[in-house]
């Protein structure tokens, strides 16, 4: 083997491997994984390097060896491509942390796009050498005719590939549950065995008899077909259960929202019937000539209801009637309130509906995880709400139990589970999480130390409204 050839070989073996590396961590953000930045990129590409450079050795040594060593070729070439891959695949489940399917559906999908792409690469190698089987190993591996149609594979469809990890795939993992991952995890793995084991058949069979024609492109490309209509369905699927859960929770915050009209409903019956008494009262003291107990009679009423009237938290009613709603019931419950808002314009660019689930949710979980706080500790709960140029920034710090998985810093809401439902995960911090990438902003959570914190930040616009 020239110098020429050793290169062909490490740009090949890497043209093979970085993508699909880096790929894999694309539908995790930085927040999950223990090692993250350019030091985690570094080590990964180094070490990619370094079995590369291992492999164009290795190649080398065979095609030297004579007849017998070279028969070996592209098994040997098969074995240390699985090896590397074993190894990169135990680094990323165990730098990324996250449940195990949700690390298993985009390691299947990459690895089998990358079988996708080399089935490819060997039928083009046919087509440029007619006379030569692809199984065959008295060649070189990574020669110029394998490896520039997998550059120009990897350049038209690497790009196409990370908007799918970063969009669809990434939603799915964040928001899909243990169960749905596992039957993904399954569609995943049957489609590649089955793509596996049909080309391996072809290969033993027909690319021995040069079978190269239109009936081999109706095959693979049934096979393509076949396969993006399952992970298409299977990430639809996904979309159409979160829009659900979506729907659901509207449909209970809208519900809340009733009880509470309802509520508002039977206080004015009731004060039209306490109404009566105070008419009572008036005219008994007026007939019988008491200014003085009249005056302090009406003082006392009037600073009673001027305080039930006082009391709003914003400009804005959809806003001020639910955080009236969540106070009082925090209150009710002795849990100490907070509040810092800031007065919000009529039309602050949100949707009333969204608004109500958001604020509904944030303020429904922390009243619901005072309650759960042990006895002995002060039950106290923060909400902050301002503007910030055309952001509006959301603040919910409240107490709850202490338990084993916290967090100093503020993370992705999967790491905490639902304040109904111990071992599940919380919709209400999805659906907030939903509602922020709507209005293309973000929600953090921390649980720290017996206190859990929600930030919230929205950027609305006229395209919301």
């Amino acid at each position: 083997m020239s110098a020429s050839d050793y290169i062909l070989h490490v740009y090949g073996f890497l043209i093979q491997t970085v993508p699909v590396a880096l790929l894999l961590y694309v539908p995790f953000s930085g927040e999950s994984l223990r090692v993250s930045g350019r030091r985690w990129l570094g080590c990964l590409i180094g070490s990619l390097v370094f079995f590369a450079v291992g492999f164009s050795l290795l190649a080398g040594y065979l095609m030297t060896g004579g007849e017998g060593m070279r028969a070996y070729m592209r098994f040997a070439a098969n074995l240390y491509m699985g090896v590397v891959l074993l190894l990169e695949l135990g680094l990323f489940f165990w730098n990324v942390r996250a449940g195990l399917e949700q690390k298993l559906l985009p390691a299947i999908l990459l690895v089998h796009y990358e079988a996708i792409l080399f089935t490819i690469c060997s039928i083009v190698v046919g087509f440029l050498h007619p006379g030569r089987n692809p199984s065959d190993g008295s060649y070189l591996i990574y020669g110029w005719e394998n490896c520039l149609p997998h550059t120009v594979l990897s350049l038209l469809t690497v790009p196409l590939l990370f908007f799918f990890m970063k969009g669809s795939v990434r939603f799915a993992c964040r928001i899909m549950e243990q169960r749905t991952a596992r039957r993904g995890c399954i569609y995943f793995a049957c489609a590649l065995l089955l793509f596996c084991a049909t080309i391996y058949g072809l290969n033993v069979t027909e690319f021995r008899n040069n079978f190269y024609g239109p009936g081999l492109f109706i095959i693979l490309f049934s096979l393509l077909a076949t396969d993006c209509i399952l992970y298409i369905m299977f990430f639809h699927e996904i979309h159409i259960e979160a829009r659900t859960r979506e729907l659901e929770e509207d449909l209970r915050l809208m519900n809340s929202r009733y009880l509470q009209i309802s509520s508002g409903i039977e206080e004015a019956r009731r004060a039209r019937h306490d109404i009566r008494h105070h008419l009572n009262v008036l005219s008994v003291l007026n007939r019988e000539g008491d200014r003085k107990g009249l005056e302090e009679y009406l003082a006392r009423y009037e600073a009673v209801y001027q305080q039930q009237e006082e009391r709003s938290f914003c400009a804005y009613p959809a806003l001020d009637s639910i955080l009236k709603y969540y106070v009082q019931k925090a209150e009710e419950a002795g849990i100490h309130v907070t509040t810092r808002i800031a007065p919000l314009r009529e039309e602050p660019g949100l949707d009333a509906v969204d608004l109500t689930v958001l604020v509904g949710n944030l303020l429904e979980n922390a009243v619901m995880a005072c309650s759960l706080t042990d006895g002995e500790r002060e039950k106290t709960l923060e909400i902050s709400i301002r503007k910030a140029d055309s952001s509006l920034l959301f603040l919910v710090k409240n107490s709850c139990r202490q338990e084993e998985r916290e967090s100093e810093s503020f993370e992705d809401y999967t790491a905490f589970p639902s304040t109904r439902h111990a071992m599940r995960e919380g919709y209400g911090l999805r659906s907030i999480h939903t509602i922020a990438e709507k209005y293309e902003g973000s929600a953090e959570f921390r649980r720290w130390k017996g206190s859990f914190t929600v930030r919230v930040v929205l950027n609305p616009s006229d395209r919301h409204r």
